[in-house]
C-alpha cells in the first residue's frame, strides 16, 4: 500500500513540474507534424492504401490566453489498381486556419 501512495505523489508531482516548464512570454510558435492517414472511403471505385503525410503550423498569441493560428497539411496515398492505371499515387493537400482559446 506504502509504494502505490508513494508513486501517486511521485507522478503527480512530476506532472505538476511539467505543466508549469512551459513559457508563455513568447508569441510566436512554429509545429511541423508527421502523420499515418488512413482512408475511411473509395476514391472512384479505387480502394486507397493508408498513405504517409506531414502538417507546418505557425501560431501567434496576441493575448495571455488566446492565439490564432495557419499552416498546411500534405498526405501521399497509394493504390494497386485505380481509374487512372495500376500502381497509382494520390495526394490530398489542404489549409489549416483557426482560432485558439
Amino acid at each position: 500500500m506504502k509504494t502505490k501512495v508513494f508513486l501517486s505523489i511521485v507522478l503527480t508531482v512530476l506532472i505538476s513540474v511539467g505543466a508549469l516548464a512551459q513559457e508563455n512570454e513568447k508569441r510566436f510558435g512554429v509545429e511541423l507534424n508527421g502523420d499515418v492517414s488512413f482512408v475511411s472511403s473509395d476514391l472512384a471505385g479505387a480502394s486507397l492504401n493508408s498513405g504517409l503525410g506531414f502538417e507546418a503550423i505557425l501560431q501567434y498569441r496576441f493575448m495571455p490566453f488566446t492565439s490564432v493560428y495557419g499552416g498546411w497539411g500534405y498526405s501521399h496515398f497509394n493504390a494497386n489498381e485505380s481509374f487512372a492505371g495500376p500502381d497509382t499515387d494520390f495526394e490530398q493537400t489542404g489549409y489549416i486556419l483557426g482560432l485558439q482559446l
